[in-house]
């Protein structure tokens, strides 16, 4: 614990608690969560949410984690308190007494979750790093999570390295149609960037900052051609935070000044080190040097795909895909759609499938997906091995 490093804003706080609130209820309730309004003075134990004692321990569990309230002693308090505001004060408790660590979980798209600890200090130097590139900014506007990396740096911690305000992530579409202009930053995802596009919307200026995925070339074009004053790239991970950079006019990234290049083609080590943070990282892709700070990112080494913000396993999708009875074999692989990139898969179906048409294996198959797999990893389009929409069958 580090008493001597600034501990969170109350505001800090809040986004972050009320933002992991939102997503792990989402997951606990799927397709209920929508328009629900988590405040501080939620009570979980309001009967129109519909939370168990199993749920609460989840949520519960779930914030312990992120926030390290077990480094304080203090976690089993929260199952004592029914109020997110009773939570919030908690958290602001641990704060107080010196824990500056968080904890993120890797989404699992690419194998098993694992959770990644990050010290505060780190992410601050890396916030103090993006003030200095964007300055001077009048607000952020939030299209992502602030419990996620690249949320929490860019919509939690730069605000305030900034001193500026924030509009957040449920309030930014509405911010997004009131228009944007200079000096505004719009925190989004390539996928963000695709519905500004073909909504018609005028970015008047505004500087954009997306990450999770490449932002596709059409995507770069089409942003700067309706208006947006800069696209900022930021490569980088669950794991490692922010790695690189690139704007829209270039193609290679520049090294973030906390990171060295160790000699190595896939590894780096932390420039600055800091508690809790380790020195050295292996990178999951094929990066290409130009110089000691300058990379281009190429073919993931696990072969994993970036689906959505995700990186996803198309060996887990197969294996997936033909332990279903009507799947004989089948590939997938990365398309471009109108939504951005997703996963397509080509199927030949076994003979349990013989005497349906093409569309209805499709249903099936997709509805299966969706039981089995994230969203990310589930194809958004299919080739059933059919001619003329007979399925062709196989023994």
């Amino acid at each position: 614990m580090s008493p001597e490093s600034p501990p969170l804003t109350a505001d800090q706080i809040e986004a972050v608690l009320l933002s992991k609130i939102a997503a792990e209820y989402q997951a606990l309730h799927p397709g209920t969560a929508r328009g629900i309004a988590w405040t501080l003075q939620t009570h979980l134990d309001d009967p129109a949410l519909g939370i168990n004692s199993l749920d609460r321990m989840a949520l519960a569990a779930a914030v312990n984690e992120w926030f390290a309230l077990f480094e304080a002693g203090i976690e089993d308090s929260l199952l004592a308190r029914r109020c997110l505001a009773d939570w919030h004060q908690l958290i602001g408790r641990a704060q107080a007494l010196g824990v500056r660590t968080i904890n993120l979980r890797t989404s699992g798209t690419t194998g098993a979750p694992k959770v990644v600890a990050h010290h505060l200090d780190r992410l601050r130097a890396e916030a103090r790093f993006w003030a200095d590139v964007l300055a001077p900014v009048k607000r952020i506007i939030a299209l992502v999570p602030a419990h996620h990396i690249y949320g929490f740096i860019f919509t939690v911690l730069l605000p305030h390295t900034l001193g500026c305000p924030v509009v957040r992530h449920g309030e930014a579409q509405g911010a997004l149609q009131g228009g944007v202009g200079p000096g505004d930053v719009v925190v989004g995802l390539p996928e963000w960037w695709h519905y500004l596009l073909t909504s018609g919307a005028a970015l008047g200026g505004g500087n954009l900052i997306s990450s999770t995925a490449p932002c596709p070339e059409y995507l770069r074009r089409g942003v700067m051609a309706a208006g947006a004053g800069s696209l900022l790239e930021v490569y980088g991970s669950t794991e490692t935070a922010g790695i690189g950079y690139r704007f829209e006019d270039q193609q290679a990234y520049t090294l973030l000044p906390l990171w060295q290049r160790d000699g190595q083609a896939h590894g780096l080590h932390d420039a600055a080190p800091t508690e809790g943070t380790p020195l050295e990282v292996a990178l999951q892709d094929h990066l290409t040097w130009l110089a000691d700070d300058r990379f281009v990112v190429g073919a993931r080494l696990d072969g994993c795909l970036p689906i959505a913000g995700s990186k996803v396993n198309p060996a887990v999708v197969v294996a997936c895909l033909q332990s279903h009875p009507m799947v004989a074999r089948c590939t997938v692989q990365a398309v471009e759609t109108p939504a951005g990139m997703r996963l397509g898969a080509d199927v030949v179906p076994s003979t349990a499938a013989h005497g349906l048409e093409a569309h209805v294996i499709e249903a099936r198959l997709a509805a299966f997906c969706q039981s089995q797999l994230p969203a990310a990893a589930q194809p958004a389009q299919w080739t059933i091995g059919a001619i003329l929409g007979t399925v062709r069958m196989v023994e």
